[in-house]
């Protein structure tokens, strides 16, 4: 199941909720919205309806190529203890195979968005959110639903990647009737059918 933009769009636009999700769209990795955009589409959100979290989902590939990879993009106003003194939003990069690091090194253009939006409303590296381990097998095909469902469900977690990671995906390691990631992929897969069901 490879999904294209439209598919993504119409599932993630069409279930944005008040206080759940500002969903900016998808993206070419040479397109990817700046963090001024971004912050200022959340603070109309926060006005607007409530919504600490905006959102997006980026493709490894520039416009002209067919695109491989989808991962997602977000922007969470931090809920509070003592880093709040010094800025008030974390920044997410949300990678359902776990790369998040390879990610970083070889696409440019995520590395400089990154470095600008800890630069300007992080305060550190220590604020870059990633999920705690890989969640979707390396064979699977459903990245860009992986990316959905996790943006859909932040709210559940209180914004946080490391809760959802744990609450919602078996670990790659896990020993279980369906094999841990392949759990995952049935889980996500069932979701997303359910999701388009909705909206046809």
């Amino acid at each position: 199941m490879n999904l294209s933009s439209p598919d993504l769009d119409s599932v993630l636009g069409h279930f944005e909720l008040n206080s759940q999700l500002n969903y900016l769209g998808t993206y070419p990795l040479d397109e990817i919205p700046s963090i001024t955009e971004v912050c200022t589409s959340l603070e109309n959100a926060l006005v607007e309806r409530a919504c600490p979290l905006t959102g997006f989902i980026v493709n490894t590939d520039e416009f002209k190529d067919p695109g491989m990879h989808w991962f997602a993009l977000a922007v969470v106003k931090s809920t509070g203890g003592q880093l709040r003194r010094q800025q008030h939003y974390d920044i997410l990069l949300i990678d359902p195979l776990g790369l998040e690091g390879l990610l970083l090194s070889e696409l440019k253009p995520l590395n400089i968005w990154c470095k600008e939006a800890l630069s300007r409303v992080g305060g550190g590296g220590e604020l870059l959110q990633t999920l705690s381990y890989q969640v979707q097998p390396l064979h699977s095909n459903l990245c860009g639903a992986y990316c959905a469902y996790i943006l859909y469900h932040l709210k559940l977690y209180n914004w946080h990647l490391g809760d959802l990671t744990r609450g919602e995906f078996l670990p790659p390691h896990a020993i279980s009737s369906g094999g841990g990631l392949s759990e995952n992929d049935q889980r996500v897969a069932a979701w997303w059918y359910k999701r388009r069901e909705a909206i046809v």
